[in-house]
């Protein structure tokens, strides 16, 4: 074991051959870094600065402290308690407890995680984040989460974190952003998630593409700005056709304050594709789109649903909140002792305003609708005078419905 007291440490770069031949590796023999501090203003910062073709493996690291003071000029700075930044890497078998990391707060892209930041084409397996831990940065451009800032073409597997994670922009309990190629499968997160500007998720801020199976969330979920975005039990927002969330679920709460913003039990915007998944959480929002499962639907939903309660101005769904024009609903349900309200008009047990397709879907008994005009058991309302061909096919509704319009 090592005890860092006392110690500034200067991060290590860790590398193999860009071909491959030479690939060292650092194994910790399940022995423990303690009272680790590394204070510095630059693009890769952690025990490890930077990390190629190389395998890190069996380490714990308890009671650490990363303060990354890069702000604008450091456009891809990566800060995490591993390392700043994984390429090519094996990453497996890793404990960090008690850990504390502070990103820069200027307008500089930059990435933040308990683990890494910025990880590219590696495969992590068995990490975990627990104890007191914390993730902090309020930059404009960002990536801040329990384990990855940055995910890109990379594998996520067995691993779970604690950590409350605050930042500006793409937040998550496990990973900031998530790009196209990049898959987490059995993992968890149950720390709360802040979100100073966009984007926040109980398990992933963004997802850009990629595909997150077996997984869940139970972290509170909480905007504080009026700013624009999405905010979600397992997922913020994605714009990513090729998303996929799959026999997953979240069940904490969501709240969102702007009436561009779009919050869901489950995800706040998705593109994608979402099946055998569901969410359990109060979600609370403003106009933008507030739905038990989903805020605001441009994808595809089959065999999934909600039971929390949704609370909004308008827009508000027991499953989706808006689903567009191109968003499908295939044998999904609003269930349990789901309420769903509007201040204000457009409320459906199912759906807000359905502007896409509905199919055998429905709508408990146990469920009751409130609000003001366009009000019903299973949609607000159905198609519109720019989206004449919405449609609503072999769904039901027992739903109790209180309209004051």
């Amino acid at each position: 074991d090592i005890d860092g007291t006392g110690v500034t440490f200067t991060p290590i770069a860790f590398y193999g051959s860009l071909d491959g031949s030479v690939t060292p590796t650092f194994d910790g023999n399940n022995k423990t870094i303690s009272n680790l501090s590394i204070a510095q203003a630059s693009e890769a910062v952690g025990l490890f600065g930077r990390v190629s073709y190389a395998t890190i493996k069996d380490l714990k690291i308890d009671t650490a402290d990363i303060q990354n003071a890069a702000k604008d000029g450091y456009n891809t700075s990566g800060t995490g308690i591993v390392a700043g930044n994984l390429e090519h890497a094996t990453v497996s078998n890793i404990v960090l407890s008690n850990i504390v990391i502070a990103g820069g707060d200027g307008s500089g892209r930059s990435y933040v995680g308990g683990l890494a930041g910025r990880v590219s084409n590696t495969t992590l397996s068995d990490i975990v984040v627990t104890g007191t831990s914390s993730i902090i940065h309020q930059g404009n451009w960002s990536g801040n989460a329990g384990i990855v800032g940055y995910l890109d073409h990379s594998t996520l597997s067995n691993s779970s974190s604690s950590a409350y994670v605050f930042g500006g922009g793409n937040n998550g309990g496990l990973v900031g952003l998530m790009s196209t190629g990049s898959v987490i499968d059995s993992s968890s997160s149950s720390g709360n998630v802040k979100a100073f500007y966009v984007d926040a998720g109980g398990l992933v801020g963004n997802q850009e593409g990629g595909s997150i199976l077996n997984s869940h969330a139970t972290g509170d979920i909480t905007q504080l700005n009026a700013w624009g975005g999405g905010f979600g039990g397992l997922v913020g927002a994605s714009l990513g056709a090729d998303a996929l969330i799959d026999n997953s679920y979240a069940t904490g709460s969501v709240s969102s304050v702007g009436d561009r913003d779009y919050a869901g039990g489950l995800a706040g915007a998705y593109a994608g594709t979402i099946t055998n998944s569901y969410a359990s959480g109060a979600v609370t929002g403003s106009s933008g789109g507030v739905g038990g499962l989903v805020g605001i639907n441009t994808g595809s939903i089959d065999g999934s649903y909600a039971t929390g309660q949704v609370s909004a101005t308008q827009n508000a769904g027991g499953l989706v909140g808006i689903n567009d024009t191109t968003g499908v609903v295939i044998a999904s349900r609003t269930d349990g002792l789901a309420t769903v309200t509007a201040t204000g008009d457009y409320s459906g047990g199912l759906v807000g305003v359905n502007l896409g397709s509905v199919t055998a879907s429905s709508v408990a008994s146990t469920v009751v609708v409130n609000g003001v005009n366009f009000v019903g058991g299973l949609v607000g309302v159905n198609g519109s005078f720019t989206a004449a061909t919405a449609s609503l096919t072999d769904s039901l509704s027992a739903a109790a419905v209180n309209a004051t319009g």
